[in-house]
């Protein structure tokens, strides 16, 4: 029940920052200095491991140093959702990392990057570090994404696994 409560306030507070910005004029890509983003990511298994999923929010800062390349420093609480021999249960822990961004391509209202990143556990019981690389499509606000994570767990009952995932957010400056 615990879980189900912090997972609606996640939603409700993801709606309610996507309302905020939704009257934000389209302005072009983001070309030097800071900025701040806000993502949900909900990621599955791909192969014989079907038994988790995992639902990430990720705060990234950023430094863009032209409109090319960004340094980006992603905090993320991270969810994972487990389902061995019929047994549901969950595991939450909280990454910091460090991670770059390229726009490849860009015009002047949009932007396509990728986006390659490393986060490690800082606490939480589901121990691991994550080496991910998505492609993120920007046409205003909000963007959308796509890409492939590898998480190394250590120091944890789970095993290791490939991941794609799909991802949603926003910038805010």
């Amino acid at each position: 029940m615990k879980f189900l409560n912090t997972m609606k306030k996640i939603v409700i507070l993801t709606f309610a920052l996507l309302s905020a910005v939704t009257g934000i004029e389209a302005a072009s890509p983001q070309t030097d200095g800071f900025s701040f983003s806000a993502e949900t990511r909900c990621a599955i298994p791909f192969g014989d491991g079907k038994e988790f999923s995992s639902i990430d929010v990720d705060a990234v800062f950023g430094y863009h140093f032209n409109d090319r390349w960004a340094v980006v420093l992603p905090v993320t609480g991270a969810t994972g959702l487990f389902n061995a021999s019929g047994v549901k249960s969950y595991e939450t822990t909280l990454l910091a990392g460090l991670g770059f961004e390229y726009n490849f391509v860009r015009g002047r209202s949009y932007s396509l990057s990728i986006s390659p990143r490393v986060q490690a556990s800082l606490y939480g019981d589901w121990k691991h570090v994550s080496y991910d690389v998505g492609l993120r499509y920007r046409r205003s606000s909000p963007y959308v994404g796509l890409g492939v994570r590898y998480i190394d767990t250590y120091d944890s009952p789970f095993k290791s696994r490939f991941c794609i995932y799909a991802a949603f957010g926003f910038t805010l400056f």
